[in-house]
């Protein structure tokens, strides 16, 4: 058992970036799960971390203790590979008993652990067959036994449920829950389906192109995304997104959303929900939101249909729960929200997050939640893009305490995405777990050499004899005369490493933010000064 911190890893492979100073920390017994699209990192950040493959910069620590410097026999981890790498060849017995072997365990302790661990796992009865001879399922199981049967101080799973048969991925993913709480063993999981990080893990980092956009408690992240990037990743769609006008998001063609008073919204926002708390009405009822759309199609989902409504552009997946026939394609649909759970951002690119330390949020695209439902009642008059007259302007007010740090630089719009979302948790059963980046630059020689006439040098084939020499010595003289003082001398042939060479990443022009600054929701920071007391006219817009 052991606290695993990962500190500004990054790793370069044939001059590609793949993941670049990622920065996190793992609790001692504690799950965090890396979530993201493919290509983004995840799968290589694990194989760094197990000495798979060498990193390019920063270290990973557990208890303090470098494992970069340690052999990868010697770091004391199981790793569930995402292709398995099952030995074909031996039995199951022998698959999970090799991880004992390796550790020269006694003959009759390797046995015993290998016989309670294929029992727990539902493979006591196939111990002598071969991988060949097991389903997907069987197979993943078989990996996940020969993980955990050295009882490791630090595991890491790579896609844990993928290629498991969807009739039996629910049951096994509650399964292996099960199995983490009992083994308390400090876990990384990689995945791409957010629900094994909601089932499965206990902290949440989310990456996207080789770096984090966002850490934290599973819920933080999911219930208050810090951007448009956050917020897709963690399930979130589009609603509306358009100009900002009277205290209104307006988008032709779709509707027009209120947002808080006092948030500081600049030209272009965006208005984001979770298809898991929207619901389709039929046009004209007046219980939906101000958002409507057509009908693309519906789907049966259980005893309740799914439609897919046409917004502009993009599609939004929701529950039909009016009644229990759906209406026809084309027809108009209107979207009800259900109550706080809407996210406004301004429609602006947002700087990543270099370091789960450091995180920083700008304050004016922290997303929050609505005050109140905008459905029935609360929905605004007009379902055109002109919205019914707003309230009084109120004056603006100081967020409040770890919802802002930063300004940013001035807005831009963002392509929208399609997603859509359904899940179900089964029971759970019970099963007995007991048991034992610089910038690129060429590199530097190590010594200069300003007697570089009198050196041998090797005759080309393509050149006279009688002109090498002279031809090189020009040279060298050249480039002494014209290079910059205390600059050493090099030759004009070095050749530049690509495995080395690191792409220079943009970094935003910097502004005077115009708030104070604060640190994130998710803790304060020790580095930074306390944030200043909310003024008495603040609403109180929480964030879940």
């Amino acid at each position: 058992m052991g606290t695993l911190e990962v500190r500004s890893l990054s790793r370069i492979r044939d001059g590609v970036l793949l993941f670049d100073e990622v920065s996190f920390t793992v609790p001692d017994g504690r799950v965090t799960a890396i979530a993201g699209p493919a290509m983004s990192g995840k799968t290589s950040l694990l194989r760094v971390i197990a000495g798979v493959e060498r990193s390019d910069g920063g270290d990973v620590l557990v208890d303090g203790q470098s494992l970069l410097r340690l052999p990868t026999e010697r770091r004391r981890l199981g790793f569930l590979f995402d292709d398995l790498a099952l030995f074909e060849d031996m039995t199951v017995r022998d698959n999970v008993a090799f991880g004992l072997r390796m550790q020269r365990r006694k003959r009759v302790e390797r046995l015993r652990r290998t016989d309670d661990v294929l029992d727990a796992l539902g493979l006591g009865g196939k111990a002598h067959r071969k991988p060949r001879d097991l389903s997907p399922g069987e197979r993943k199981r078989l990996a996940f036994a020969r993980a955990v049967a050295p009882e490791p101080s630090l595991l890491l799973l790579d896609e844990p449920t993928a290629g498991v048969e969807e009739v039996g991925r629910e049951a096994w993913r509650q399964e292996l829950a099960q199995a983490l709480r009992a083994l308390h063993v400090t876990t990384v999981i990689a995945t791409t389906d957010l629900r094994d990080a909601v089932v499965l893990a206990d902290e949440l980092v989310l990456m996207a192109e080789g770096q984090v956009v966002q850490t934290g408690t599973v819920s933080r992240v999911l219930q208050g995304p810090v951007s448009i990037e956050a917020a897709t990743l963690a399930g979130y769609v589009p609603l509306v997104r358009g100009e900002v006008v009277e205290g209104y998001v307006i988008e032709q063609g779709v509707g027009a959303l209120p947002f808080p008073p006092g948030f500081p919204l600049r030209q272009q926002a965006a208005v984001m929900a979770h298809p898991t708390a929207l619901f389709g009405v039929p046009g004209g009822s007046g219980l939906g939101s101000g958002v409507s759309g057509r009908l693309l199609r519906a789907r049966p989902d259980g005893p309740v249909y799914v439609v897919e409504i046409q917004l502009n552009d993009r599609s939004v997946a929701l529950r039909w729960e009016w009644d229990l026939t759906p209406p026809e394609p084309g027809s108009s649909i209107e979207i009800a929200v259900r109550p706080g759970t809407l996210r406004f951002f301004n429609d602006s690119p947002a700087p990543r997050v270099r370091t789960a330390e450091s995180a920083t949020v700008d304050p004016e695209r922290f997303a929050v939640l609505a005050p109140r439902v905008v459905a029935g009642a609360d929905a605004p008059g007009p379902r055109t893009a002109q919205p019914a007259p707003p309230e009084e302007p109120t004056e603006p007010i100081e967020p409040e305490p770890g919802a802002a740090v930063k300004a940013t630089p001035a807005p831009t719009s963002s392509a929208t995405r399609k997603t859509t979302s359904a899940a179900s948790t089964p029971d759970e059963g019970k099963k007995d777990w007991s048991g034992t980046q610089p910038e690129a630059r060429p590199p530097e020689p190590t010594s200069e050499r300003p007697d570089a006439d009198n050196e041998p040098v090797t005759p080309r084939p393509d050149a006279p004899a009688e002109g090498r020499a002279e031809g090189r010595a020009d040279r060298e003289r050249e480039t002494t005369a014209t290079r910059p003082a205390g600059e050493p001398l090099r030759s004009p042939d070095a050749a530049v490493d690509p495995i080395r060479t690191r792409p220079n990443r943009p970094t935003p022009p910097p502004t005077e933010p115009d708030v104070a600054e604060h640190s994130t929701s998710y803790g304060p920071s020790p580095a930074s000064a306390p944030p200043p007391k909310p003024d008495d006219r603040h609403s109180g817009m929480p964030l879940d």
